[in-house]
């Protein structure tokens, strides 16, 4: 690292689809970045290890997390924001952690046995596992 920047509140660097915020790092390496902007990389990678040299915003790290994911053949469930799963042998439960009701459909197979599709704010639902 050569350098780290600070940036100022609003500013955010974009690139194809994910921006920076907050701060960077100049990185000096051989290895060739995974994610760049303008700038220069701010995701660096070295076999199975990842160095980020920046605030990701939520696009650049969900496709940080999903890549890694992917490579270690670990499934991902998108979910809508503040929604969590737990799975036991039997069953799959939903809980809604946000403010707002969330719509839970395509999580588990056919309809809740406890609760509804739409989960209210703190709620919950449950299917059987299939």
């Amino acid at each position: 690292m050569t350098r780290v920047e600070s940036l100022r509140d609003g500013v955010v660097e974009k690139a194809e689809g994910w921006s920076i915020s907050r701060w960077r790092e100049d990185v000096e390496t051989d290895l060739i970045p995974e994610f760049a902007t303008d700038r220069g990389g701010v995701v660096y990678r070295k076999d199975r290890r990842r160095y980020l040299a920046a605030w990701p915003g939520a696009e650049l790290l969900d496709q940080v997390i999903t890549r890694m994911a992917r490579e270690a053949q670990v499934a991902v469930t998108n979910l809508p924001e503040g929604l969590r799963l737990r799975r036991t042998d039997r069953h799959v439960i939903a809980f809604n952690y946000s403010g707002t009701a969330v719509n839970s459909a395509g999580i588990g197979s056919g309809a809740p046995i406890i609760g509804k599709t739409v989960i209210p704010p703190a709620g919950f639902a449950a299917w059987k596992r299939g």
